[in-house]
């Protein structure tokens, strides 16, 4: 791509966790993008971003769409839909790592790993699922393919970091308060104090029990998986630690499968690392790759296997996102 074809790229959100990643995984794989306009709230009015060698002021509102060739969402869903549609009535195509578009029928939600050869990039509109969707979809989608799958049951340890900046600066601050015998802070991210405890819901809770994260969690496994019938099990849990989030995943098969026919099938599979130790992959592990890592590969019962899955979802979100937009324009 010459200099001139290079592009002009919004991102949503570009002072947030989820931006600052996606911005570092643009500049890692050396994106074509000539122009990058990062947008923020006011709070981050005055900061630049700095971007292939250059700095970008962050702006408070969005410019103006004609010009622009990409847009990345990585703001809150209310936020993020509003973007979509100003996005779509500019022309101009739009990955949302948000979460706003993942329920929408009429919205691809993508896995680059997972997709098949039917898969249309060229909508205006594509998302990247958030939370621990791509991560189990990833571990469980070759098993599915070896010996079918009936059932899946996940426990996704969530981190401070799934709430953003704030969530890993307050879980900081209540560690550091315990750890000076002083009475920690006011719990305004989680809700309740997280430090050396761990909360058994994340957000607010339905009332058949179950929360939204866990609605989407499953929500998203079987449009990822394409099988909307498919019997899901979801738990998400707050834990105390800053970054990388686990997984314990039972699954259900329609047929008998062996732990080493099983991982014979998951050494095979993109975006996916098997773990040797037989003690398994730790969280702190995952920071950073772009990789799903899955160890504790062990039978449950005849059709049935345990598996242990770690995963830097901010990361895995960004680089997928990247991903799908450099194969849009491959494609193009």
């Amino acid at each position: 791509m010459t200099g001139e074809d290079r592009l002009r790229v919004v991102v949503m959100g570009a002072t947030g966790a989820l931006g600052t990643e996606l911005i570092s995984v643009l500049d890692e794989r050396r994106f074509p993008a000539g122009d990058l306009i990062p947008v923020a709230t006011e709070r981050s009015m005055g900061n630049e971003i700095e971007f292939s060698g250059d700095s970008y002021p962050v702006l408070t509102e969005v410019p103006r769409l004609a010009a622009t060739d990409l847009m990345f969402l990585c703001t809150p869903p209310a936020p993020s839909l509003e973007s979509a549609r100003e996005a779509l009535r500019a022309g101009v195509p739009c990955f949302d790592l948000s979460g706003a578009l993942a329920a929408q029928p009429d919205v691809p939600l993508v896995v680059l790993d997972l997709a098949g050869p039917g898969t249309d990039l060229s909508k205006p509109l594509v998302a990247t699922p958030t939370g621990a969707a791509a991560a189990v979809a990833l571990a469980v989608a070759p098993l599915a393919r070896v010996a079918g799958l009936r059932r899946v049951v996940a426990t996704a340890l969530e981190p401070a970091s799934g709430a953003g900046h704030q969530g890993v600066e307050s879980l900081s601050r209540e560690v550091m308060a315990l750890f000076n015998q002083e009475a920690p802070p006011d719990p305004e991210t989680f809700g309740r104090p997280v430090a050396f405890d761990c909360l058994p819901a994340v957000g607010e809770v339905g009332g058949d029990g179950v929360s939204e994260c866990e609605q989407v969690l499953a929500r998203d496994l079987r449009r990822l998986l394409e099988r909307p019938e498919l019997q899901v099990a979801a738990t998400v849990v707050r834990v105390p630690i800053f970054h990388g989030r686990g997984i314990s995943v039972a699954v259900e098969l329609d047929g008998p499968l062996s732990p080493a026919d099983a991982a014979a099938a998951l050494e095979k599979a993109p975006g996916v690392a098997l773990e040797t130790d037989p003690r398994g992959p730790s969280t702190r592990a995952s920071i950073g790759d772009d990789q799903v890592r899955v160890g504790r590969l062990r039978s449950a019962g005849p059709a049935a296997l345990q598996l242990w899955v770690v995963v830097d979802v901010v990361h895995q979100s960004a680089v997928n996102a990247v991903r799908l937009a450099e194969a849009r324009l491959n494609a193009g």
